[in-house]
């Protein structure tokens, strides 16, 4: 009986109702909010500190990880990126706008500048291991060069890059030891002429070089459409052509014919065609039987343009000696690249997943940025004359152009005036 009380008491009690007070009620959730607010900040901060120390590597070799802060990975992404900068602003001369460039490029000098910290491990450890070292002379030049590099930054773009001046040229230098020991590599596979696996055929490389003034008979519209010059600027072409023509039948020096005011008309130039050329088949048609120092009797109209033509070698071999050096890069490049992948499983080099991340073009150097520490340092007046002359340096081209793959200029060419 008393146990069965107990029960109804407990369920009824149970039953009862508990009062919160509307006092209490904002209590609670001020409590809840607060403590869901530091939980917030909790988590913002292991997210940032984990995005912070924690980055996958980009490679791994015999057990080192290099991630996107490891100084041989930020010195190779500086220099592609400055590279793909540059060039972009020199592409930008010839019509193709800084987006359309990046666009066409980027991945390409990505996936190149990947291929260059892989093969400067490798072959940095291979160079070492072998005992190659760099001339005083070198070090000297380097230190010097990369040293001037750096200091031309703004400090902006200093923090960007993440390394001090030593850590740079030290970068530099392994560089440099590694362009070194490619070049010992290369010559070492004793590529030749006579030694190619496939030889150039000769026979098709059938040449003519000539001298030529040229003027062009054609012009563009508002439309962007080619379309052929008045009658009365042809005319007049064909009176200062005939001028030309009749000062070299004289023997005058032709290169000296055309003075700077009227250069921006009419050119000067040599000119090196194959007989099968179809870009000049008309002009190439009539020249190509001509004798050497001789001088065509007349203007040629052909191709788009008036020609005034004088040969210089019936016997050119210019084409066919640079196709011929292609041919003994490329076989050296295969064989080269044999002995990366051997180098790769030597030191088992194994990719991670830390490229992907990497927003290339936007890390140290971006669209649009000035690159003025590869500009040459001014021509010092004789006023300065104790200042050292600056070293000869393509303006927009990165310094360590000579690095093999990180600073490739693209493979396609903007097209040149003719």
């Amino acid at each position: 009986m008393n146990k069965s009380k107990k029960i109804v008491r407990v369920e009824e009690q149970s039953k009862k109702k508990v009062k919160v007070s509307n006092h209490d009620t904002k209590r609670m959730w001020e409590i809840i909010g607060a403590a869901a607010a530091i939980i917030f900040v909790i988590a913002i901060c292991v997210v940032i500190g984990y995005d912070s120390f924690h980055k996958n590597p980009i490679v791994t070799v015999d057990g080192k990880e290099y991630k996107i802060t490891s100084p041989e990975v930020r010195f190779n992404v500086y220099m592609g990126e400055a590279s793909l900068a540059s060039n972009a602003a020199m592409y930008s001369q010839y019509g193709m706008s800084a987006d359309e460039f990046y666009s066409n490029y980027s991945g390409y000098q990505k996936s190149s500048t990947l291929q260059a910290i892989e093969e400067g491990i490798l072959m940095s450890l291979e160079a070492e291991k072998n005992g190659e070292k760099l001339s005083d002379e070198d070090k000297k030049s380097v230190t010097e060069e990369y040293g001037k590099i750096y200091d031309k930054m703004s400090k902006k773009r200093q923090k960007k890059l993440g390394l001090s001046k030593e850590e740079f040229v030290e970068q530099a230098l392994k560089s440099k030891l590694v362009i070194q020991y490619e070049e010992k590599l290369r010559k070492g596979y004793n590529v030749t002429k006579e030694t190619l696996a496939t030889p150039v055929d000769k026979s098709k490389f059938d040449e003519r070089a000539f001298d030529v003034i040229q003027v062009k008979t054609t012009t563009v519209d508002e439309d962007n459409k080619t379309k052929d010059v008045s009658k009365k600027d042809k005319d007049a072409y064909v009176a200062k052509m005939n001028e030309y023509l009749k000062d070299v039948k004289a023997g005058k020096d032709m290169s000296k014919l055309v003075s700077e005011k009227d250069s921006k008309t009419y050119v000067y130039t040599t000119k090196s065609l194959l007989t099968s050329d179809t870009t000049y088949a008309n002009l190439i048609k009539k020249v190509k039987d001509m004798k050497n120092g001789e001088v065509f009797n007349e203007v040629i109209d052909a191709d788009g343009y008036l020609w005034v033509v004088k040969m210089k070698d019936n016997k050119a071999t210019t084409q066919y000696d640079e196709a011929v050096k292609n041919a003994i890069t490329q076989e050296e490049t295969a064989k080269f690249n044999k002995d990366i992948e051997a180098a790769k499983k030597t030191y088992s080099l194994k990719e991670g997943k830390g490229w992907a991340d990497v927003d290339f073009g936007k890390v140290i150097v971006k669209q649009g940025d000035d690159m003025k520490e590869f500009q040459a340092d001014p021509t010092p007046t004789p006023a300065a004359s104790a200042t050292p002359a600056a070293t000869e340096k393509a303006s927009a081209t990165p310094a360590a152009t000579e690095k093999a793959k990180a600073t490739q200029a693209p493979t396609a060419s903007p097209e040149t005036k003719k």
